[in-house]
C-alpha cells in the first residue's frame, strides 16, 4: 500500500529538494527518470521488494516458510528430566541421624515414613525427625530432603511438608555417631 501511494503522488516540494540535489551532483534526470529514483531512495527496500515478478515471491515466501517451520521443529523437542527415586532406607536412615546432628537433637530422636515432597520443596523425597535440643526444651520438628540416596538439606517445619501429621518411630539417641550417607 506504502509503495502504491508513493507512485500516485504528484512531484511536490519534498521530491523537489531531491531531484535538485541529484542536478547539484551532475546527474541530469528526465521528470519520469527523477520521480523513479526518487521513488527508489525513498522507499529503498520496499520498492525493490514491490518490483519482484509473483514467481520470485513465491520462492521467498516458501523460504521464509521453511526456515519457520525448520526453527520451530528444532525447539520443539522435549526435556525428560532426570529420574529421581526414593532413598533406600539406609540411606534414608543414615541421614536421618545426619539430619539429627545438624539440628543438634540430644536424647531420644523420632523419625516418621519416606514420602514425595511437594514439587516446590529442596528434594524431591522427604521424612520428618523429631526431637529435643536440651531435655527440658520443647519438641522441635524438622523436614529432612533427598535425592535418591543423597541427604540435601533439612528446614524447620512448614506447612507444606505435613509432618505433624505424620507417625513417628524411634531412631535412637542423639547426638549420633558422624556418619554422611
Amino acid at each position: 500500500m506504502f509503495c502504491r501511494d508513493a507512485t500516485k503522488a504528484p512531484i511536490g516540494r519534498f521530491y523537489r529538494d531531491i531531484a535538485s540535489t541529484f542536478a547539484a551532483s551532475g546527474r541530469a534526470l528526465s521528470v519520469g527518470g527523477r520521480r523513479a529514483v526518487v521513488k527508489k531512495q525513498i522507499l529503498g527496500c520496499r520498492m525493490q521488494i514491490a518490483n519482484l515478478s509473483l514467481p520470485t515471491k513465491r520462492c521467498m515466501r516458501w523460504f521464509a516458510t521453511s526456515v519457520c517451520l525448520f526453527l520451530g521443529n528444532c525447539s520443539s523437542s522435549e526435556y525428560i528430566p532426570p529420574l529421581i527415586n526414593a532413598p533406600s532406607p539406609s540411606a534414608a536412615m543414615a541421614g536421618a541421624k545426619a539430619a539429627a546432628n545438624d539440628a543438634k537433637f540430644v536424647g531420644p530422636v523420632e523419625v516418621s515414613a519416606v514420602r514425595e515432597a511437594h514439587p516446590i520443596g529442596p528434594g524431591r523425597y522427604l521424612l520428618c525427625i523429631r526431637g529435643r535440643v536440651m531435655p527440658p526444651s520443647e519438641t522441635l520438628i524438622y523436614a529432612v530432603f533427598f535425592n535418591n540416596n543423597e541427604y540435601l538439606t533439612l528446614r524447620k517445619l512448614v506447612a507444606l511438608d505435613d509432618c505433624e501429621s505424620q507417625q513417628f518411630f524411634p531412631l535412637g539417641n542423639g547426638p549420633f555417631p558422624s556418619v554422611r550417607p
